[in-house]
């Protein structure tokens, strides 16, 4: 192996440690000032008990680069979604102050060549989101990061690619949450982790 590609490996290293620590700091604040009823040590237990979950997303992100085509907002991205995934992941909650720095971002990347067909097909399947939320238990964040993410596609097939991807994922870690760990079958998911990690392999498809 060489160099550079050692180099780049401990920097990606460094970069999953940064965005776990900033993603606790984060956590830390937010369940302060929304006076969440969570002590101290229930999110130590939280952050133990998924600390080896969270390395394996925030390294899929990491080391996949999908945002790399965004070139100086690469980064803000990553540390977004990363942080997206990871708060979701430890307390089950996407800050909507996320979902709007997220938003506004994307459209900032795209609104020179947005595809109308794109966009056409990231509102359908929100709607669809919509309509069956209550069966399947999604969350009105979870649809919204899910159109933020669509925005970023670009076209009608990689949409497609990427709701089918989410489900796929959502899907096999239900199996595995019953059939290996016993879980009831209405175990609440986080579901920022399977978007997030959804639209990477997609960005690696395609």
């Amino acid at each position: 192996m060489q160099e550079k590609q050692v180099i780049q490996i401990l920097v990606n290293f460094m970069e999953i440690a940064a965005l776990i620590f900033v993603s606790i700091l984060y956590i830390c604040i937010y369940a302060r000032t929304r006076k969440l009823n969570i002590s101290r040590l229930e999110i130590w237990n939280m952050l133990k008990n998924k600390f080896l979950i969270c390395i394996f997303i925030d390294a899929i992100l990491i080391f996949s680069d999908p945002f790399s085509e965004y070139r100086s907002y690469k980064y803000i991205l990553l540390i977004l979604y990363g942080m997206t995934e990871n708060i979701d992941l430890f307390i089950k909650k996407i800050p909507t102050e996320f979902l709007v720095l997220e938003f506004i971002l994307s459209i900032t990347q795209i609104y020179e060549h947005i595809s109308m067909s794109n966009l056409a097909a990231s509102l359908l399947f929100s709607s669809i989101w919509i309509l069956i939320k209550r069966k399947i238990r999604i969350g009105t964040n979870d649809i919204f990061l899910i159109l933020i993410l669509t925005v970023l596609l670009s076209n009608f097939y990689e949409t497609i690619l990427l709701n089918s991807v989410i489900m796929i994922i959502w899907g096999a870690f239900g199996i595995i949450m019953k059939d290996l760990f016993r879980k009831d079958p209405k175990t609440q998911i986080p579901l920022a982790p399977v978007i997030v990690t959804a639209f990477t392999l997609v960005k690696l498809l395609v």
